[in-house]
């Protein structure tokens, strides 16, 4: 079973391996149906069981051994599963509203899209931009944003104001939600944990690395 570490696979019915929507392990998932026994209230056998008037079926991951409900193709236990984790160099008031838009997801993704515009507003902040997205973007686009990235930004910002406004986008196929936490991590890794990493492997070279690339420096300026 492998799978690209930094890809999040999306809790989905009746694929084989997913991230676990109670422990976050890519795992192996066993699935099964639910099944009524006498009395009625208990499982496993008898005739199918029903969730919301569809089809009651279970997949237990293989790592933590949890089980989640499904009700016909879509998860509805546990309610706060299925969303990609924070990045880890994600501002903690940031990564604590992307938590509570994961929390919700399930319940109502309009609202957890909402959520998920006021984290990237909180985020630019945090970059020192403006408090108004669409100036704080053109204002990173100037410093050399990235175009995929700045096409990421505008679909938050965008996809957010329209979960706000019944008509604009169709979000009962909440598949388009769940990128969205996707893309707000991709925006944390290109404007922090890259930077980041970028200065740790500069200081960790020899200090006299480093005198010799700021002589060079200096004398390339004057």
């Amino acid at each position: 079973m492998n799978a690209d570490s930094d890809k999040y696979y999306l809790p989905s019915y009746k694929v084989r391996s997913f991230h676990c929507p109670h422990c976050g392990v890519y795992a192996a998932q066993h699935w099964g149906v639910l099944r009524y026994k006498e009395p009625p209230q208990v499982f496993m056998q008898g005739r199918d069981a029903s969730l919301g008037g569809k089809k009651a079926e279970y997949s237990v991951c293989e790592y933590c051994t949890q089980p989640a409900l499904w009700s016909g193709s879509k998860l509805i236990y546990p309610i706060h599963g299925g969303f990609p984790q924070p990045n880890e160099d994600m501002p903690d008031d940031v990564k604590e509203m992307f938590l509570e838009a994961g929390s919700i997801l399930q319940l109502s993704p309009r609202s957890a899209a909402a959520l998920l515009r006021l984290a990237l507003q909180m985020l630019l902040k945090q970059l020192g931009e403006s408090g108004d997205i669409v100036k704080a973007i053109n204002s990173l686009e100037a410093k050399g944003l990235d175009p995929s990235i700045k096409n990421a930004l505008h679909t938050m910002r965008v996809s957010g104001n329209h979960a706000v406004h019944p008509g604009k986008i169709d979000f009962d196929e909440d598949i388009n939600t769940y990128g969205l936490f996707e893309l707000l991590n991709a925006i944390v890794k290109d404007r922090i944990t890259f930077p980041r990493e970028r200065q740790e492997m500069y200081e960790s070279l020899p200090k006299g690395d480093k005198e010799f690339i700021a002589k060079r420096e200096n004398q390339e300026s004057k």
